[in-house]
């Protein structure tokens, strides 16, 4: 079971195709991972593996999920667990799956959502329906193509809203499109090692890592792009002093009370003194246990640094 929309497979398989929760991230669809980001992973660049407490929980609850649709639907489950399963004609397209409906065309996919970020529950609409968010739609689109299956259901726990329950009928247009589109991330992205468009700046900064080639000739599009970044630099540093004098003011006038209000005392301004706190003295421990301290550092991968120099 999946508990976010990212993934986490083993290496060897991530090499040899697309898998069922990569499907949202290849075709752009899925707001953890990116296809930019998916395609670094791979090439090997970067690493896909996903371990926190959301995995964790999502595997352990997996079992209690698929229980309730048993009891629910009135049938029995085959659980497939590691079983790799692959499309007849695209060997490159595979799934793991959560559950099998015995004695029917049927599968389910459980999923935990919205435990550890509420916002993610809000994506899920009634149960009874097919409101999903798309990730997980085009995800049972390729559990349905694989497996030829006419219908493809989820079993969903969501935050504050209990176990909820979809269900997703084949719809072959739908899954022609899906798989166009996924052939050609596998074979003119991935295979080519060309990267997709990035579409925002992080996405940009996952995609160029090193800055190792020679300076590259501004065109004057660009060089335009650039004048432009001066004059919004300029503007916001203007801002910053204007908002510095301002919070001066304020800040004065609030001297040591806690709040600012108005005249019904609804409170417009908040200053409160954090909690104190220890950090550990790195330095005096470096100084103090030199050998110990080179024995637990660990290599740091550096970024790049986005330096615009004014004119």
């Amino acid at each position: 079971m999946k508990s976010t929309e990212r993934f986490a497979v083993d290496s060897p398989l991530r090499l040899e195709g697309i898998g069922g929760s990569e499907v949202g991230s290849a075709l752009d669809v899925n707001p953890f991972c990116s296809s930019v980001e998916l395609y670094k992973i791979k090439i090997g660049e970067l690493d896909g593996s996903v371990s926190n407490d959301a995995c964790e929980l999502g595997h352990i609850l997996e079992p209690w999920i698929l229980d309730k649709y048993e009891q629910k639907e009135g049938v029995r489950l085959k659980r497939p667990g590691d079983i790799v399963y692959r499309h007849k004609d695209f060997p490159w397209l595979f799934a793991h799956v959560d559950g099998l409906v015995i004695g029917e065309k049927r599968g389910v996919d459980a999923k935990s959502s919205g435990l550890m970020n509420i916002q993610a529950a809000k994506k899920f609409g009634k149960s009874g329906t097919d409101e999903l968010p798309q990730s997980i739609i085009c995800q049972c689109v390729l559990y349905m193509a694989i497996f030829d299956y006419d219908q493809w259901d989820v079993a969903a726990l969501i935050a504050g809203g209990g176990v909820r329950f979809y269900q997703i009928k084949r719809d072959l247009e739908l899954e022609k499109i899906v798989i166009e589109k996924l052939k050609h991330f596998w074979f003119e992205n991935v295979q080519k090692r060309i990267p997709p468009d990035p579409k925002t700046i992080d996405e940009v900064d996952i995609l160029y890592t090193s800055g190792n080639l020679d300076p590259i000739e501004s065109t004057p599009d660009i060089y335009q792009k650039y004048l432009e970044r001066l004059k919004v630099n300029q503007k916001l540093a203007k801002t910053k002093k204007e908002l510095g004098e301002i919070d001066f003011e304020l800040k004065y006038f609030i001297g040591d009370h806690a709040e600012l209000v108005n005249f019904n005392d609804d409170v417009l301004i908040s200053w409160y003194k954090d909690k104190d706190s220890e950090k550990f003295d790195t330095n005096s421990f470096k100084t103090d246990h030199p050998r110990l301290y080179k024995k637990y550092m660990v290599p740091k991968i550096s970024c790049r640094r986005f330096l615009p120099k004014t004119l």
